[in-house]
């Protein structure tokens, strides 16, 4: 399947308000430390620099859904992508922080996610909090590429940038009552970050 094609269809939902302000679970059976993540059938396939281990878990319940898993060294489960994958596209993204007490930040887990284990992330929709990510994982991981997809050809995105000018989240209308081209051009783009080839 080519990335246009995986891309149509995408949306990225960031619920980053767990990590200041609750625990949360996005899913009531979900694991909240390694000991539940095993009993389900997860499967660690890979460590962390700063000791997180990082888990995979396939639910056959949810088709092509996958969880990784950055489980702390103490064993909590910090952080959870669960995602759509195909050919490692990840797509549909939801990010969560289960521990509330998480100290691994979610661009680090994304960008070891692209880099180390080969992942290509996908987003037609971000979240201010998604977006605050996304910035940082541009920011700190020059290892990381980010651009924008749009009518099967990639765009020159920059994550400092204007939110309005990559993001389904604006209102900006123009003095007509419409949205101008660009700003639909920007409604509509995907926004990708895979690792940096050069």
């Amino acid at each position: 399947m080519k990335i246009n094609e995986v891309i149509q269809a995408v949306d990225e939902v960031e619920e980053l308000d767990y990590i200041t302000k609750r625990k949360g679970k996005w899913h009531p059976d979900d694991p909240s430390n390694e000991k539940q993540l095993l009993k389900i059938g997860g499967v660690q396939i890979a460590k962390m620099p700063d000791g997180h281990k990082v888990y995979f878990e396939k639910d056959p319940q949810r088709g092509d859904w996958n969880g990784y898993y950055a489980v702390s060294p103490d064993g909590k489960v910090d952080l959870v992508v669960g995602a759509n994958e195909d050919n490692n596209i990840l797509t549909n993204i939801s990010l969560y922080a289960i521990n509330k007490n998480n100290t691994l930040k979610a661009h680090n887990f994304y960008a070891f996610l692209i880099t180390k284990l080969g992942k290509t992330l996908v987003a037609s929709h971000q979240s201010h909090g998604g977006h605050a990510v996304w910035k940082q994982l541009q920011r700190y991981h020059k290892n990381v590429e980010i651009h924008g997809w749009l009518n099967g050809k990639p765009v020159n995105v920059d994550m400092r940038d204007p939110e309005y000018t990559h993001s389904k989240d604006t209102d900006t209308w123009d003095y007509g009552g419409e949205y101008s081209p660009e700003l639909l051009d920007a409604k509509n783009m995907e926004l990708v970050a895979t690792k940096r080839i050069r």
